[in-house]
Parts: C-alpha cells; structure tokens; sequence
C-alpha cells in the first residue's frame, strides 16, 4: 500500500508543480514529492518488492524535474 501512496504523491506533485493552485505551490510540490519518498521507504524495508525500488526511483526523477524547472 505504501508505494501506492508513493506514486499517488509523486503524480500529485506534479499536477500542483504545473498547475500552481496555491501561493508558494512549488513548496508543495517538493514537501509532496519528500513525503513520497518516504512512503517508498516504508515500502522497500515492509514490503521488500522490485516496485518499491521503482517508487523510491520514480520519487527521485520527480525532484529533479522539480529543481530543473525550479532553476529556469
């Protein structure tokens, strides 16, 4: 379930990465993207599966395609 939570946090930061729904969204967007991380972490020690690697992965990708687009 965790790494579920995991992509689930990484897709949403994204959407408030490009939407900009909020004051200070790209905030959200990488406390979003840390919690995610931290999801794939509980789920690589408890579930011990390929897809929590993959989560925790995915999770890294996100924040720097976050810090990229933060540099621009």
């Amino acid at each position: 379930m965790y790494k579920y939570m995991s992509c689930l946090a990484a897709v949403l930061s994204m959407i408030v990465f490009f939407t900009k729904p909020l004051p200070y969204s790209n905030w959200f967007a990488l406390a979003l993207v840390i919690f995610g991380c931290g999801y794939g972490l509980i789920s690589l020690l408890k579930e011990k599966d390929q897809l929590g690697r993959w989560t925790i992965q995915l999770n890294i990708l996100v924040i720097l395609f976050l810090v990229s687009g933060q540099i621009q």
